[in-house]
């Protein structure tokens, strides 16, 4: 974290990021991108000065090849993520191929629709044939970062994702092109993949800070692709990138972190596929997903209309509506009832038992009694109707459970009950928790809810961006059971939060363990720091250890009592 960002309630501002050269005593410049707001909440929580929504989405979150593929659409739509997440962290917007090589006009049209997204500054690439677009930013206000170096727009011309600027004619090029960027008004640099010493070179021959990726250590900062830093996928990284953990690795490793101790840290495991590693997890995960694949979907889409017809046409009735419980928990009820073989009239029944079983996470005694209460009933319940799909199947996902194999042999009843009672409560509290979280935060964003009502088109996306925005799963733990390290740093050690598709607790240590809970400090929701060590959020150690190989901090995790 750099003094741009010293104090993190205090937002990082264009003149503070301009001010920030080394050799003036100011703290290197720390850059991650982000895609989405669950990405933008960890960069900002970690301390970062700057996240760049990089068109590098393109490759590492859309699938593509390269770059060339986003458009300003796609920019935009990424942008208003990262800042409804409201990070301290100063928010810059790449603006895409083909959105500012036509004109400035052009330039500053494009440029327009990511600052209304929710950008403070843009982001664009080349040297001095960029001066007209620069200057048009400049003068309609819209600050300006520049790139330099390996700019990967360029990919073609370049003959590829190459090391640039390793003559010295073309090093003094990228000298006397930083200098025309930074008169033009460009408030900081991005170099990348060029030789350490013509970093060097431009970092000395401009006042403005130069970030560096593949540049070496003497620019005024680093950036570096979310993805690669965490190891969230299988892209081979650059020889310049440095990975501080592989999450997608661990969320495969059974052998060094499992599930079969159970994922809650207060209780012990029970007979169902969360608390299993493979290869019995996904015998079990088969099963279940039977009643989920897109052709299921695909054939019980007319059920949810009328289903959704059905709420909404009681609201309408109503005239008012409590979207809690009139709107968000109807739904996944009604659904996950008729695949688990609840009669309309058990529905309510059902709905009490769910809540009363998940209460029971406050550790509250009364809770725990009503839970266990609630456990018994729905076991006698749901006992009666794998007796009855045993004998008489439907098409439900009960009878495909009741009748499927594993290795030859049918579930037991115990299993059967605890793998219906996952669906049951990690169905209704998931689907109802995004959305009702999830529509609260559009209906804050008046802006994006107008686009809804306006274009339906942008309901599928829509239904993304709330599964990003409000993860419904709220945590998860795994066993560490062989030693393993982070950045050189044994987890015995260093206890670290890592976050993928969802928030993973991660307990190396019965010493260093502390009971389940959230903490009241306004991290998003599910987020509880476990350990020895902690800083302002999970992968706030990686951030660190990235400053640390990259020379741009030397600060130790702060202790917590």
């Amino acid at each position: 974290m750099s003094s741009a960002a010293s104090n993190p309630a205090t937002p990082v501002t264009v003149p503070s990021v301009r001010a920030a050269k080394v050799r003036n005593g100011a703290d290197p410049l720390v850059m991650v991108t982000a895609y989405d707001a669950p990405g933008a909440r960890i960069a900002s929580e970690a301390g970062v000065d700057l996240i760049l929504v990089g068109d590098s989405l393109a490759m590492v979150v859309l699938g593509y090849d390269d770059t060339l593929q986003v458009t300003i659409d796609d920019m935009a739509h990424h942008t208003a993520a990262v800042a409804r997440a409201k990070p301290h962290a100063l928010i810059v917007g790449d603006l895409p191929w083909l959105s500012y090589h036509v004109s400035p006009e052009d330039t500053v049209r494009n440029a327009a629709t990511l600052i209304r997204a929710g950008a403070e500054a843009v982001k664009l690439e080349g040297g001095t044939k960029r001066i007209p677009m620069i200057e048009a930013l400049v003068d309609a206000e819209i600050p300006v970062m520049g790139h330099l170096g390996l700019t990967p727009q360029s990919v073609h011309a370049m003959g590829g994702f190459k090391v640039q600027a390793k003559s010295s004619d073309a090093a003094m090029v990228l000298v006397a092109d930083a200098k025309a960027l930074a008169h033009a008004g460009c408030f900081a640099i991005v170099l990348e993949g060029v030789p350490d010493e013509v970093a060097r070179m431009v970092t000395d021959a401009v006042d403005v800070p130069t970030i560096g990726i593949g540049a070496g250590p003497h620019c005024d900062g680093q950036v570096l692709v979310y993805h690669d830093l965490l190891g969230l996928e299988d892209r081979t990284p650059a020889k310049f990138v440095r990975r501080y953990a592989d999450l997608k690795a661990i969320s495969k490793d059974p052998v060094t972190f499992s599930n079969a101790q159970g994922i809650r840290p207060d209780s012990g495991p029970m007979p169902m596929m969360i608390d299993m590693d493979d290869p019995e997890h996904f015998q079990r995960r088969k099963l279940v997903n039977r009643g989920f694949t897109p052709k299921r979907v695909r054939e019980r889409e007319q059920e949810i209309r009328d289903v959704c017809d059905g709420i909404i046409d009681r609201v309408i009735e109503k005239g008012e509506c409590d979207f809690v419980w009139d709107i968000a928990a109807p739904l996944p009820l009604i659904m996950i009832g008729n695949d688990l073989g609840v009669a309309p009239e058990d529905r309510e029944q059902l709905l009490e038992w769910s809540d009363a079983m998940l209460c029971a996470l406050t550790g509250d005694p009364e809770h725990i009694g009503r839970a266990s209460e609630a456990f018994a009933g729905y076991n006698d319940y749901a006992g009666r109707v794998i007796e009855d799909r045993t004998a008489n199947p439907r098409d439900d996902l009960m009878s495909v459970l009741c009748h499927a194999e594993v290795d030859g042999d049918r579930l037991d009843q115990g299993s059967l009950i605890f793998e219906s009672l996952l669906i049951l409560i990690g169905g209704d509290e998931t689907t109802r928790h995004v959305i009702s979280g999830g529509g609260w935060q559009v209906l804050r964003d008046r802006d994006q809810w107008e686009r809804l009502v306006a274009d339906p088109t942008l309901d599928a996306n829509a239904v993304e961006e709330l599964l990003r925005f409000d993860s419904p799963v709220q945590f998860s733990r795994r066993i560490l059971l062989e030693p393993f390290e982070i950045a050189g740093v044994p987890m015995e050690t260093y206890i670290d939060w890592m976050k993928s598709c969802y928030f993973i607790t991660i307990t190396g240590h019965p010493a260093i363990s502390v009971p389940c809970g959230f903490t009241p400090d306004g991290l998003p929701v599910g987020v509880q720091i476990i350990g020895r060590y902690r800083n302002e959020f999970g992968v706030l150690q990686l951030a660190k250890a990235f400053e640390s190989a990259t020379g741009v901090g030397r600060r130790k995790p702060n202790a917590v009592d």
